[in-house]
């Protein structure tokens, strides 16, 4: 399932999200600054809930976090920021 994906099933729900897909650090193509994530990080999506639905609690957003693990490729990890 793609990004696209879950950012519709977030706005279904009255989230707006963004995903972030770290890259590991690799040489030629990184720069001074750049973060040093290892290899595994292609495997983390990283969630940041830009706007929640009025009246949304703690465990709305729990919900919609173990909606995401539940649906997730097996090998993937969502990280909610």
């Amino acid at each position: 399932m793609s990004k696209d994906y879950f950012k519709r099933l977030a706005r279904a729900a009255g989230y707006a999200i963004t995903i972030l897909e770290p890259a590991p650090f690799e040489v030629g193509r990184c720069r001074c600054g750049d973060a040093l994530y290892r290899e595994e990080i292609r495997f983390v999506w990283q969630v940041h809930i830009d706007e929640r639905p009025i009246g949304s609690t703690l465990a709305s957003d729990e919900a919609l976090e173990a909606t995401f693990k539940d649906l997730k490729a097996a090998h993937t990890y969502c990280q909610f920021i």
